[in-house]
């Protein structure tokens, strides 16, 4: 994610020239017209590249193990909303608020984040999950404000999960799982005293910059060799990212 005030260029950064605009009007995105691209459709093309490559480097005939039938991914996108959770691919108006829930791994017993009723696609290729980027980004919450038209009032999280089968030499198996959150986040804003803003618009400021607080503040600890508690559950988006975290406290 790329984290500052609203207008500052997150949204260039992680989509990149004019593909928010492309999302949002339908028009239609080639693979191939990367140049102007930001972090999020640059990753994802080179992941499904990667997938291809180790498709052919464990289809030679010398390969000793070998992945079973590549890697399955899948895709989810969500926005958070005035701290609240939504599908933005089945839910377009914002009528079913998800809950995040939290079960334990039965591969390695440590805690995983997941959202309950979220819809989640089988996707094959870069072009598949760029449709599914394109469908929900219409339906994400925006408004005029002072620094941009159309800015963007939620968070949007894009999470991709891949499993990945390999047979061993030796008959043996193993399943390897991995998960990435892309997200867009709303800009801070600072409150115009001068400006007249409806209640829903108030409501809207305070709880991107509670999230966005929140979300530093778990960024702070984090990077604390002593710390003691790292306060996931301040928000819905840092609870979201909370085993993805947890992950990277372990490897410390």
């Amino acid at each position: 994610f790329a984290y500052g005030q609203t207008g500052s260029g997150k949204t260039f950064s992680m989509l990149g020239k004019d593909l928010e605009r492309q999302l949002v009007n339908g028009i239609p995105i080639s693979e191939t017209e990367t140049d102007d691209w930001g972090v999020i459709p640059r990753a994802i093309v080179d992941l499904f590249a990667c997938i291809n490559d180790d498709k052919e480097l464990t289809s030679e005939k010398d390969a000793k193990d070998s992945l079973s039938g590549g890697a399955v991914v899948h895709c989810s996108y969500m926005q958070i909303y005035n701290n609240k959770l939504y599908d933005l691919l089945a839910d377009p108006t914002r009528s079913n608020k998800l809950q995040i829930r939290e079960s334990a791994n039965t591969r390695n017993s440590n805690s995983e984040i997941f959202v309950q009723g979220l819809s989640e696609y089988r996707v094959s290729s870069a072009s598949d999950v760029l449709l599914l980027l394109q469908h929900g980004s219409r339906n994400r919450a925006v408004r005029a404000t002072q620094y941009n038209e159309q800015s963007s009032r939620s968070h949007a999280i894009l999470q991709m999960t891949f499993e990945t089968t390999l047979t061993k030499a030796n008959g043996g198996r193993i399943v390897r799982v991995a998960k990435l959150n892309c997200v867009d986040l709303a800009g801070s804003e600072k409150w115009n005293t001068r400006v007249n803003m409806k209640k829903k618009h108030q409501k809207e400021l305070m709880e991107i910059n509670t999230s966005l607080s929140a979300l530093g503040i778990c960024i702070q600890r984090l990077t604390n060799p002593n710390r003691m508690h790292v306060p996931y559950r301040d928000s819905a988006l840092t609870r979201l990212l909370e085993d993805l975290n947890e992950t990277v406290r372990r490897r410390d």
